[in-house]
């Protein structure tokens, strides 16, 4: 009930449409990707393990969003792989290209974040995939144990905010 072409009117046109969308979001991706490639493999390279790791989460066949695997392959997209591409991208040309304690801290937290935020969207679906067998933490830990995990993530948070504030 909550995908885009069902929130749209559920019709062959509004399927159509979100197509079109996402079409047009992909030859704008991969018109990026290769003006990335063509500055840097290593932030090609990176960026195409992100993209990766979103497509085998949602994508079929593999759809591994529906054995729980999903925070973990968001972790490791938007945090370590996506956030030292950026900041690889970002180097002057011609710069050393290994990531600093700097970025691995705002990686950590940016996995972080985006792992809490999609933990947050299980908790309201609980029972329709538990009926279709989605796998989700929510359903695999409990909605007290998710949410006890939920309150870790964000005090890790937290936890990484003040120890790179008092390291400099």
């Amino acid at each position: 009930p909550e995908s885009v072409v069902n929130l749209l009117g559920g019709t062959r046109s509004a399927a159509l449409k979100v197509l079109a969308f996402a079409k047009l979001c992909l030859a704008a991706g991969a018109a990026l990707f290769a003006q990335t490639c063509l500055a840097d493999a290593g932030v090609a390279w990176r960026l195409a393990l992100a993209v990766a790791c979103g497509y085998v989460y949602q994508g079929p066949p593999f759809r591994f969003s529906y054995l729980g695997l999903g925070e973990p392959l968001c972790f490791v997209a938007f945090g370590p792989l996506a956030v030292s591409a950026f900041y690889r991208a970002m180097l002057p040309a011609g710069a050393a290209g290994a990531a600093t304690g700097a970025c691995a801290v705002c990686a950590l937290l940016v996995g972080l974040t985006t792992t809490s935020i999609l933990l947050c969207s299980h908790f309201h679906q609980e029972a329709g995939d538990r009926a279709i067998g989605k796998l989700s933490p929510v359903v695999r830990l409990g909605t007290a144990n998710a949410f006890a995990a939920l309150a870790a993530l964000v005090a890790m948070c937290y936890a990484s905010c003040a120890a790179a504030a008092c390291l400099g």
